[in-house]
């Protein structure tokens, strides 16, 4: 009880210093937590909050041994002066051990809403153990820093409140998934815009741009482009679950501190994902963390789905990646899919192939016939039109036993005869190759955004795909400022 009550009287300090007096309350409460190794350790806190237009607030408090005045968790609580809740935020919480010694420190900056009490939980974790060498406005977070804002919650929110970028715009960036007959999980959503609020209000690289649920969870993103004259951007984000016949709502927020793109999360489920908007670089660089990077002797560079794309014809136009190098196709009797992107001339060509040498490989071409192991299968949609971009997608369900070949978002055929499918793993001595096989059969036209996902997509899945690609049903709102 007397700890409670000491802890107590710390946070009331804080708060007369720092409120008003009379009205309903304008309140953000940072609750401070720790895990148990780090409360071994921590022999004091100490709290400094920074006010604009006043001193620093700083209080102390003894967390060990027999003078000890409070343990985790600590609760601060915060209120705007002089009530405006147009006021931020900003407290710096240092931890020392018994020897006096700082060891941790963590940095939260927010904002307040007005007439409500609302929440930050922070919590000191062990990675963070002596990072304290982030910038202003960073904060260590899993052993590396990161922008240190929040979006405080409500009293009963979250566990623990997510990081968000030091921003001081945002809009609501909306999806129309009205059309989606069912969920799609892990959906890699392409925002694809031109927009003036990002060319007079971010970064030059775009290295500020970043996506959140509208709960304030940071999404895993990839900026594809950004072109700062203009506020043409290019990005794709994570979203866990798409759901069908439902509106997605996210935040798309920008003028501020850099944020972590966290490529590794957002391309996880695949073996390779190759943008090919390199321009007539002589590689294309592979998005996933397999960094399969494919070689090529020559490519012109057309507009694409996302940016640009590389063109096909001859045979030095094929891209290759050796057996040996490969890594992350070691497929097993795992489901995958592979998609790619086609513009065509004349809807004849390997588009991509590996495997061979009397090894069971995986074959796909243009004219919509592909080979997996000594499974074929020849799509009904076919011919492909001819000088337009068509989706090709290719599915491998060892869970539903089947083969599936999708064109544009429909599919085209199906095949169910795949029990005796072996293994299709790359192997032998021949190379993965896109844009033709062998020394023959190149797609005349362009490629872009090859992917290979170790998982199965489902119909829904690949329906959405094609449309948001299509730059279909995707709506910006108004300019708010943070």
């Amino acid at each position: 009880m007397a700890r409670s009550a000491q802890l107590v009287g710390i946070g009331l300090v804080l708060s007369v210093l720092l409120s008003c007096e009379g009205g309903v309350a304008t309140q953000v409460i940072l609750e401070f937590r720790a895990d148990p190794t780090v409360v071994a350790r921590a022999a004091r806190v100490r709290f400094e909050v920074i006010r604009e237009g006043a001193d620093p607030v700083v209080r102390e408090a003894v967390l060990m041994g027999p003078d000890a005045q409070t343990t985790f968790p600590l609760t601060l609580p915060l209120s705007p002066l002089g009530g405006d809740a147009r006021r931020r935020f900003h407290v710096v919480a240092d931890l020392f051990d018994a020897s006096g010694t700082l060891f941790q420190r963590q940095v939260r900056l927010g904002g307040f809403t007005a007439d409500e009490r609302r929440r930050v939980v922070v919590r000191f974790d062990p990675a963070c153990d002596e990072v304290l060498e982030c910038e202003s406005e960073q904060t260590c977070f899993g052993g590396t820093c990161a922008p240190a804002c929040v979006v405080p919650v409500a009293l009963e929110g979250r566990p623990e409140t997510p990081l968000s970028p030091c921003a001081r715009f945002q809009k609501r960036l909306t999806f129309d998934a009205s059309g989606l007959r069912a969920d799609v999980e892990r959906f890699p959503l392409l925002v694809q815009v031109v927009d003036e609020d990002l060319a007079d209000h971010a970064r030059p690289d775009g290295a500020d741009i970043a996506f959140s649920s509208l709960e304030g969870a940071l999404l895993p993103h990839e900026i594809a482009h950004f072109d700062p004259s203009t506020g043409a951007l290019s990005a794709w984000v994570l979203v866990e679950t798409l759901r069908g016949g439902t509106p997605l709502e996210l935040q798309m927020s920008f003028g501020g501190a850099p944020v972590v793109a966290d490529l590794e999360a957002l391309w996880s489920t695949f073996a390779a994902v190759w943008h090919l908007d390199e321009g007539t670089s002589r590689a294309a660089g592979d998005a996933s963390s397999f960094q399969n990077t494919a070689a090529v002797e020559r490519a012109e560079s057309q507009r694409g789905i996302a940016h640009r794309a590389r063109q096909t014809g001859e045979r030095n136009d094929r891209f290759s990646r050796e057996f040996e190098q490969l890594s992350g196709f070691d497929l097993g009797l795992t489901s995958f899919t592979v998609s790619v992107w086609l513009f065509s001339d004349d809807g004849e060509g390997r588009v991509f192939a590996f495997g061979g040498n009397d090894a069971p490989g995986v074959f796909l071409a243009a004219d919509g016939y592909a080979l997996v192991g000594d499974v074929s299968i020849t799509s009904e949609l076919v011919p492909i039109e001819e000088d337009r971009w068509t989706h090709l997608v290719l599915v491998v369900d060892r869970e539903r036993g089947e083969v599936r070949h999708y064109v544009n978002g429909s599919e085209g055929a199906r095949t169910a005869d795949i029990a005796d499918l072996g293994d299709v793993s790359p192997r032998g001595v021949a190379p993965l190759t896109f844009g033709g096989a062998g020394g023959c059969c190149f797609p005349r036209g362009a490629i872009d955004e090859l992917w290979v996902d170790r998982s199965a997509w489902t119909d829904a899945k690949v329906a959405a795909v094609y449309a948001n690609q299509q730059r279909e049903g995707l709506s910006l709102g108004p300019l708010e400022e943070l």
